[in-house]
């Protein structure tokens, strides 16, 4: 069964649903239970992702890319979108 099948599902409970998410992810090791620890960005990790999304919004794509390599190698992926960039911690 779809999990997303589970989760639509009007028939279920909310804690029968909790209860089949609790063991779907024990079963898959999905370990989505698990508590995300925010790591803050530095002065200067935030000074990158600002100056690579004003490249972005000049269409300097090779700057653009080579900010977002630098700021990959310091463990941030960005994930450009519609309404702008978002990262996350590798």
């Amino acid at each position: 069964m779809r999990l997303r099948t589970i989760e639509k599902d009007t028939l279920l409970s909310p804690q029968e649903k909790r209860a089949f998410f609790i063991y779907a992810d024990q079963a898959l090791g999905l370990d989505l239970m698990r508590t995300i620890v925010a790591k803050p960005l530095s002065e200067d990790q935030q000074n990158l992702l600002n100056e690579r999304a004003e490249a972005r919004k000049s269409k300097d794509w090779n700057l653009s890319d080579l900010l977002r390599d630098k700021l990959l190698a310091q463990g941030i992926s960005i994930n450009d979108g519609p309404d702008g960039q978002s990262w996350t911690w590798n």
